[in-house]
């Protein structure tokens, strides 16, 4: 098996070098198709009756006709129609038929082998003109059997060998600025050169020419083609072609020849038995080029060769008593004899990975081995055994719905095994879901991946994030919990609890939850899904008791208020002054902290105390509502019943009344010195009586309060909110060590989404020494002057708003979420499921963008191995890595181009992938792409843009290298060519292609492959390791004074030398891993000696090493 594995440098060159040099050349301005440029038939297109047969390709039709048929031979027409819209030149057929002709006309036979033919024009009839046609016929003596399998125009346009031909240039005559002048092209090769095109440089407007006609003219660059007359130059013969030059030079000479010739070939690819190989491969193997199976061991060639990796010469290639047909490779039940027969993959047990094994899938399910899906219902077959439908039947149960879109009741289980979070082992969710749950639902353990959620308070469990895309009415999530490890919390406290990720939320749902004691589970039924876990909800509940307050008195000290609300309730306030009073007073009170205190006083002719101090807000809003106006305006007695309920408590916390009076003021000097005394500040409200002012305003100043007066009821509410900002939403601004936050707020602390409390340092701007201020970390998501407030349950029905944060990081630690990265360079600092290397595939969606993988859910870049083996890897492992990956490459456009199918992937595939992985799995843990281990993921086509980058241009000189730049990172791909600092241009194998087309690049693609194709492009192809030396050499020689180095740069050479670092590889014994790697560094002067090489190279490989 090894030593067919040896030849894959031989294929590989074939392959290449058959595309490289037969590729079609087609010139848009001409009136002459190549036959080569039409689409070949298609076996759908065929018109065929008893006696007549039509093969339609784009442009041609042929058709087919038995004229005559006897019992030992027919006689057949052949009709050639062109339905383009250009002329076909010199047209030739293609054949494949097993008959034997007798007597042909109007034609003539170029190639006849056991199975096909090359049938050509006979000069007379070569061109088929726009809607005309042509025939010819011919006489077998043998029994009509079947048409012809296939019949196609064939033709390529191709360079003429510069010894073929020659080509000389003559004035005929003069006159001032004008001229005539002559180029003679003479036929010196032994064969007729057929519908000829010359190209040339020719620094001269060329007005007018006779015996040719100008195809194209560009930047002095003329393609003339025959005048369809002189198509045809046989041996020996000359055609001269005249032409005029009105105002030009006659010093100016043509120069830079170039004859082409119409050439019938199908470019190698002949395949007389049809299995898929074509001849020329299968003569180098030694394979019969007339049986599809050499060895007769039931598997054809080809198969044998790419696929499996067998000797198909040798039935039994390992000597183990058991054919090669035999043999059953991936040990799925299937021979490989009936692998191939049925057309599934012999080293996969399940092809087409719907997780049933080709055997079973043929034999006991009688499914599609090589379809995922049989029946097309939207579930591969397995998925409709699990969920008990046919998988021969898209509506198993006939009710019109596909089985893939029927929502089945279903059950999907996690366990969890997290030492830290011991108690809850098992997750599981309970739905209705079309699909497979297993499939449709993901359930993923977010315990230190999720920072955030990971820390709430009174966790129990690990916090699990259930994603789904499928729509459903309803789910239940269930936690098992073990009792003996809940660490003492009461079993009647646990509470499901999820994130409510649209509000930066956590939500308990103790209301929700279902106990079951019995069992040890906690459920809860959802219609939606997010982040969940189990929680202590007591402990949760205690950390939202806690009173978060950033307020201070005038002197910057925290301070908690007692404070007397005395209203006006008399006659006058009846209407819409009692109602906005009403309003102030309630939204006064729900900003009041756990620790401040209240009371409530009407007054009229008589001082009413409506709520006394201790008595609970809601309590107290509840009174307000039914404060009702009438009466008199009684404000001595009002202060006095508010002072009364001063002096029954005893507190610490600041004391201050607001006196709402919109009539006339009585009051006693006593009453205002009994509130001065008590160190009560009065604030007094004036709603709409001016004459009340001064009065109200001796109150305020007399007890240090403040005075406000509203022009009318409706600004109560507008004076109440100053009264706050004055007193209870009072916030001292020192900011000592200028961070953006104030004293007050790092002193006392945040208290985030999930209850926990953070503290920063007032005298240190980076609390943590990273780069963001703790400003920056605190408040870049919500601004710290208008914390978040929500209306929290606090346990026992108790409801009470409460502020907090969502920060952007912890400004205690420089890497909040421990994943390595530093706040300020993390973008997800709280998450660290998308930054970390080891399992980052495993939860989340990866979108393919190419070089990279791009998370679906944050966005966040991972690369690809293949970007990565360059910077990971030592010289040694790079190289043999990128090796491996041409080769691998190579071995895919093989299997592809015989079988045009992803699913074969042959043994010498599978070694490199191996090889591959074995080599990257050296570096475990610095691959970002890699599994729970840290071992790296090698993808299933290892081949990146990295992978052929060989010549890495390291400078250049600008004067030389005139259009290229060569000032971004960009990388321009080649199929093949060398750069000409000369000209600017890319010299190529496949043509010239303007540097100007690959923008500013630094890297040009050069594959060994190519150079050797340069090199031999008129000697064949590369068939050992010696080929590829003597391409090493002839470079070397013909750049003169070529200096071979080792990874340095000699010191004799000028800076302004134009240095390519080049790898060659060498396919030798083994195939893989081995390699020579050196440096060439010469002088421009050296490339331009490679360029006329190139340019004038046609000769044998002896004078070329001289």
């Amino acid at each position: 098996m090894k030593k067919w594995g040896r030849k894959i440098s031989l294929i590989i060159s074939i392959f290449v070098l058959a595309y490289t040099f037969s590729t079609n050349v087609v010139y848009a301005n001409t009136t002459m198709v190549s036959a080569n440029d039409i689409v070949n038939v298609d076996d759908e297109k065929l018109d065929e009756t008893e006696n007549k047969k039509v093969y339609i390709g784009e442009n041609y039709k042929i058709e087919y006709v038995i004229t005559n048929k006897w019992e030992s031979g027919y006689v057949a027409n052949i009709n050639i129609y062109n339905t383009g819209d250009q002329n076909i030149e010199n047209w030739g057929i293609f054949c494949k038929s097993s008959c034997i002709f007798s007597d042909i006309w109007n034609a003539k036979i170029e190639k006849q082998e056991q199975n096909y033919q090359i049938i050509r024009n006979v000069e007379w009839n070569q061109d088929i003109a726009v809607g005309k046609s042509v025939s010819f016929g011919y006489t077998s003596e043998l029994p009509f059997c079947q048409f012809p399998d296939e019949m196609f125009l064939i033709g390529v346009l191709e360079q003429c060998v510069e010894d073929s031909y020659e080509i000389s240039y003559k004035i005929s005559s003069m006159w001032d600025n004008g001229f005539n002048g002559n180029i003679i092209i003479t036929n010196t090769s032994e064969k007729t050169i057929e519908d000829w095109i010359l190209s040339f440089d020719f620094e001269n407007k060329i007005n007018n020419i006779w015996n040719a006609t100008i195809q194209k003219y560009e930047d002095f660059h003329y393609e003339i083609s025959n005048a369809k007359y002189n198509q045809n130059i046989k041996k020996g013969e000359s055609i001269e072609i005249g032409f005029t030059v009105n105002d030009g030079n006659c010093k100016n000479v043509p120069y830079n020849f170039v004859l082409s010739k119409m050439n019938l070939s199908v470019s190698g690819k002949i395949d007389s038995d049809g299995d898929g190989l074509w001849d020329e491969i299968e003569k180098e193997l030694g394979t019969n080029i007339y049986n599809q199976d050499t060895d007769g061991d039931g598997i054809n060639d080809p198969y044998e060769y790419l696929i499996l990796g067998t000797n198909p010469l040798k039935k039994d290639t390992d000597d183990n008593g058991i054919d090669d047909g035999e043999e059953d490779l991936d040990v799925d039940g299937l021979t490989n004899k009936e692998e191939f027969n049925y057309g599934t993959d012999p080293w996969l047990a399940d092809t087409d990975q719907d997780g049933l094994s080709d055997y079973d899938e043929i034999h006991i399910y009688m499914t599609n081995p090589l379809v995922a899906d049989t029946d097309k219902d939207g579930l591969n077959d397995l998925d409709d055994i699990l969920l008990g439908f046919n998988p021969l039947d898209p509506d198993s149960n006939n009710n019109s719905v596909l089985d893939g879109d029927e929502k089945i009741n279903q059950q999907k289980s996690v366990s969890i095994n997290e030492i830290e979070k011991a108690a809850v082992y098992r997750i599981s969710v309970d739905m209705e879901i079309s699909g497979n749950i297993d499939k449709e639902v993901q359930i993923d353990n977010m315990y230190n991946r999720d920072i955030l959620s990971s820390d709430v308070v009174g966790l129990v469990s690990v916090p699990v994030s259930i994603e789904t895309n499928k729509s459903f009415d309803s789910a239940q999530i269930t936690f098992y919990y073990n009792e003996n490890y809940l660490n003492g919390i009461n079993e009647d406290n646990l509470a499901v609890m999820w994130y409510d990720e649209s509000n930066n939320w956590y939500q308990i749902l103790d209301q929700d939850s279902v106990i079951d004691t019995e069992n040890n589970t906690v459920s809860y039924k959802t219609t939606h899904f997010s982040t969940y876990m189990l929680v202590d909800k007591e402990q949760w509940y205690e950390a939202w008791k806690e009173d978060i307050s950033y307020r201070s008195d005038k002197n910057g000290e925290a301070t908690n208020y007692d404070v007397a609300f005395v209203v006006d309730c008399s006659g006058s306030m009846a209407g819409n002054s009692i109602t906005y009073a009403r309003q102030a007073l309630n939204g006064f009170i729900e900003t009041l902290n756990i620790n401040d205190n209240a009371c409530l006083v009407s007054f009229n002719n008589y001082a009413n105390t409506v709520a006394k101090f201790g008595t609970s807000i809601s309590y107290i809003k509840s009174k307000i509502k039914w404060l009702t106006a009438s009466g008199g305006t009684n404000v001595d007695a009002g202060i006095r019943a508010g002072i009364n309920e001063f002096q029954k408590i005893s507190s610490d916390n600041s004391k201050i009344m607001i006196l709402i009076c919109d009539g006339d003021v009585n009051y006693y000097w006593p009453t205002i010195s009994l509130a001065k005394k008590n160190g009560i500040k009065i604030y007094t409200v004036n709603v709409g009586y001016a004459s009340a002012s001064g009065y109200l305003k001796k109150i305020a100043e007399e007890t240090g309060g403040e005075y406000y007066y509203c022009i009318n009821s409706s600004q109560i509410e507008d004076m109440f909110g100053k009264i706050k900002n004055e007193t209870i939403d009072y916030i001292d601004t020192t900011d000592t060590d200028g961070d953006g936050l104030y004293d007050i707020y790092e002193k006392t602390g945040f208290v985030m989404a999930n209850g926990r409390k953070i503290l920063s340092d007032p005298y240190k701007q980076y609390t943590d020494d990273d780069k963001l201020t703790d400003y920056e970390e605190v408040g870049i998501v919500y601004n710290i002057n208008h914390s978040e407030s929500v209306l929290r349950y606090i346990g026992k029905g108790e409801k009470k708003y409460v502020p907090y944060i969502m920060p952007y990081s912890d400004p205690r630690k420089k890497d909040t979420d421990g994943d390595g990265l530093d706040d300020d360079i993390d973008p997800y600092p709280w998450s660290r499921e998308c930054d970390e290397t080891n399992g980052v595939s495993a939860h989340r969606k990866l979108d393919d963008k190419g070089d990279y993988y791009i998370c679906s859910k944050c966005g966040k870049i991972i690369k690809k191995p293949a970007t990565q083996d360059k910077e990971i890897m030592n010289q040694e492992d790079y190289m043999t890595i990128q090796t491996c990956a041409v080769m691998f490459a190579y071995y895919t456009e093989l299997v592809e181009e015989v079988y045009d199918s992803s699913n074969y992937m042959g043994l010498n595939q599978k070694l490199l992938v191996n090889k591959i992985s074995e080599i990257r799995n050296k570096y475990k843990g610095k691959y970002e792409y890699a599994d729970e281990n840290g071992n790296c993921i090698s993808p299933y086509f290892p081949v990146s843009s990295e992978a052929f980058c060989f010549v890495d241009v390291k400078k250049m000189n600008k004067i030389n290298y005139l259009s290229y730049k060569g000032t971004t990172a960009t990388v321009a791909s080649l199929w093949g060519g060398l750069i000409d600092p000369t000209a600017g241009f890319l010299v190529g194998a496949i043509g010239t292609v303007g540097l100007s087309d690959y923008g500013e690049a630094e890297k040009v693609i050069l594959r060994p492959i190519d150079l050797a194709n340069i090199v031999f492009s008129t000697f064949g192809y590369i068939n050992s390791t010696k080929e590829i030396k003597l391409a090493m050499s002839c470079f070397a020689e013909v750049t003169s004074g070529i200096t071979v180095i080792n990874d340095t740069i000699n010191s004799e050479v000028s800076l302004d030398d134009y240095e390519i670092s080049i790898c060659l590889h060498r396919y030798g014994s083994g195939g893989l891993a081995r390699q020579s790697h050196g440096t060439f560094v010469t002088s421009p002067e050296g490339l331009v000696k490679w360029h006329q090489y190139i340019e004038y190279g046609n000769q044998n490989k002896e004078d070329v090493l001289k």
